[in-house]
Order: structure tokens, then C-alpha cells, then sequence
């Protein structure tokens, strides 16, 4: 009689994750960040589906696959002697709907939220297969501070939306191949005034 050979587990564990469906895989989200548009210095990563909520959720639904990205712009140093950048976050689903939504900021900005879509509901539209974007509006930190730099107010105002818009429709066809079908902004208080 013969006793079964038993696999080392690093091959065991290879052999699960190449059983493993698609969908529970990290997409791979490395060309983003070889393809950068000049200018705009990116960071990615893949996201598994299911594997993980926005920050500070504790409940309800997980987040489906997607590629999560930072990205910074405009580096400079302010005439108030501070560094300034525009800061985003994009997050680009597997299935994608063909479809982007401008996640709007909120108060004095300069805080990057989540570019999970949390005011489209059912759920987000990053699991309804929107890509999300959402900036800092240009400035780093959520005081009214950055208003000493006329630039830094230029970009609060209107600037860094229309550059991360422009930015986020050039990183989807780059993505994906192709542009977006639509394009849709939602917000509230500050965020619904960009509008």
C-alpha cells in the first residue's frame, strides 16, 4: 500500500490561487502606473473583490475587484513657502459600465476621500461598476491655510477639478481603451457647489 505524497505547502498555496476564480484575484494595475500622463506621478494597487470596505467602514458591502490609484500633480511650493500638489484618488473596477463619476469634496477640501461614489445608492458606484474619482482639491490639509497662495486658491476654486477630470478621462482610456461613455459629477455641501 502507498501513502499519498504530500505537496510542500508554498506549492499547495500556488496551486489555490491559480484554482481561484478570476473575480477573487488582485486585478493587475502596473501599466497604470508605467503609462503615467506627463506630468502625474501615479501609485496603483489591485484590489481583490470582497476583500475589503472604504476605510473606516465597518458594515455593509464589500468592495467589488478594481484598481485603486494615487496620484499627485502640480508639485510646487507655494508663495507662502508650503508645498502644494493636487492630490487625487481613482479607483477603476474590473467590469467596468463604461461610465465615470466625479466624486465632489467637501468643506475646505484638501482631504482625499474615498473615490468609492458613497452617495450613489444602492450601495457604491465603484460596485456598480462606475470609475470614481475624488481630489484634495489642491491643497493638503482641511483649514482654510492654503488661502495665503493665490495658485492654491485658483486651484480650490475650479482648476484642480478641471486637471483631474481631464487626468481621469486620459488614465480610462489608457485603462480600458476606450474613452467614457458618460461622465457624471455628484456632491454635497462643498462638493455639490463644484457642480
Amino acid at each position: 500500500m502507498t501513502t499519498p505524497r504530500t505537496l510542500p505547502w508554498r506549492a499547495l498555496s500556488l496551486a489555490l490561487l491559480a484554482a481561484a476564480p478570476a473575480w477573487a484575484q488582485a486585478p493587475d494595475c502596473s501599466a497604470l502606473v508605467a503609462n503615467a500622463p506627463p506630468g502625474v506621478t501615479l501609485t496603483a494597487e489591485g484590489v481583490p473583490a470582497d476583500t475589503v470596505r472604504p476605510p473606516n467602514v465597518t458594515t455593509g458591502p464589500m468592495l467589488v475587484a478594481h484598481c485603486r490609484i494615487s496620484g499627485r500633480m502640480a508639485e510646487r511650493t507655494g508663495i507662502d513657502g508650503k508645498p502644494y500638489h493636487i492630490g487625487f484618488e481613482m479607483r477603476l473596477p474590473l467590469q467596468w459600465n463604461g461610465r465615470l463619476l466625479y466624486q465632489g469634496g467637501g468643506g475646505n477640501d484638501g482631504v482625499i476621500r474615498p473615490a468609492v461614489g458613497p452617495q450613489a445608492a444602492p450601495g457604491y458606484a465603484l460596485n456598480r461598476g462606475f470609475a470614481v474619482v475624488t481630489t484634495d482639491a489642491g491643497h493638503q490639509g482641511p483649514t482654510a491655510d492654503f488661502g495665503f497662495d493665490p495658485i492654491a486658491r485658483t486651484d480650490n476654486a475650479y482648476n484642480a477639478h478641471d486637471r483631474v477630470a481631464v487626468t481621469a478621462k486620459d488614465l480610462l482610456r489608457r485603462h480600458y481603451g476606450k474613452p467614457a461613455e458618460r461622465a457624471y459629477f455628484i456632491g454635497c455641501s462643498g462638493g455639490g457647489a463644484r457642480a
